[in-house]
């Protein structure tokens, strides 16, 4: 398995900096034109490839702390993607097994002690949980309340910041002091997560007043 390394470091760097690219494209444009969804295609197979070749490096290498960053990419980008494809958020096996797996890793990264690990996992639990409580529902969710909109928003730009949050480590970890190593692995999500509020509250105006949970 060794061998394949280098391979999967290539795949990994390349479908990494094409989803930052095609990722940031969709976030720019207007929602729902063909460029966004084009664009969005792209960064979902992208991030898939990203967050595969991520977890075969880590189980490769023993590296816990990657995986479960990984697992934490793989898991919103295909909650995103899925909320797309399944509106009335009626879940089907591969949702919940996912969700399971999901609860399982935050589990293992809050009781870390790893600071990074607890914030992302905090976040991962809160993602996992919003799906679950969706999936639980007894009646298919209205369409007209665009929840699935909001739920593939905020997977989907959650997906993203674990990508420019790899770009800044890989990037900034050698030139920045080794004190300041937290501050550079949680100010991508400090600075995005905001885009992600507005996002959702702007809307969560142009529909059906509905609950929403991130």
């Amino acid at each position: 398995m060794e061998q394949l390394m280098p391979s999967a470091l290539i795949l990994h760097i390349t479908a990494g900096f094409i989803a930052l690219v095609t990722g940031l494209i969709a976030i720019i444009v207007r929602k729902g034109m063909k460029i966004h969804r084009a664009s969005g295609k792209i960064y979902f197979w992208s991030m898939l490839s990203v967050a595969v070749t991520a977890m075969f490096m880590s189980l490769i290498k023993d590296l816990d702390f990657f995986l479960m960053i990984a697992m934490f990419a793989f898991y919103s980008a295909y909650a995103g993607f899925r909320a797309i494809r399944n509106k009335t958020r009626r879940a089907s096996i591969p949702d919940w097994l996912m969700t399971a797996v999901a609860l399982a890793t935050c589990g293992f990264m809050v009781a870390s002690g790893n600071i990074i690990l607890i914030v992302f996992g905090i976040i991962f639990a809160l993602l996992a949980i919003s799906d679950a409580k969706d999936f639980l529902q007894k009646e298919p969710i209205s369409l007209k309340s665009k929840r699935w909109l909001l739920v593939h928003i905020s997977r989907m730009m959650s997906a993203y910041i674990a990508t420019v949050t790899a770009f800044v480590v890989v990037n900034l970890s050698d030139v920045v002091p080794q004190q300041l190593n937290v501050v550079v692995w949680l100010a991508p999500t400090a600075i995005l997560t905001p885009l992600i509020i507005y996002f959702i509250r702007r809307y969560s105006a142009k529909t059906t007043p509905a609950p929403v949970h991130i």
